[in-house]
């Protein structure tokens, strides 16, 4: 990693399980990388307020995080794999 204004200039952020009110159910969030020098996620998914509408994610495909954890997106939403 670059230093920079002596700290690392990247870092790895969160990831981990988040209730969802609408589905009643956990989703898993993945980690996510963070500039500390431009204050942005570099991998995020623009929001559906960002952009009005979802990400660009495939119904039913099945995604894997920097953890190995799998989730398959349904219905707008990523639902852990066992």
């Amino acid at each position: 990693m670059v230093k920079a204004n002596g700290r690392d200039r990247y870092m790895t952020v969160g990831g981990g399980q988040e209730w969802n009110e609408a589905s009643g159910m956990m989703i898993n969030r993945p980690q996510q990388l963070f500039d500390t020098q431009t204050q942005q996620y570099l991998n995020a998914q623009p929001t559906q307020q960002q952009t009005g509408h979802k990400g660009s994610f495939e119904e039913g495909k099945v995604y894997t995080d920097a953890n190995g954890n799998k989730a398959v997106y349904r219905n707008g939403q990523f639902q852990s794999v066992g």
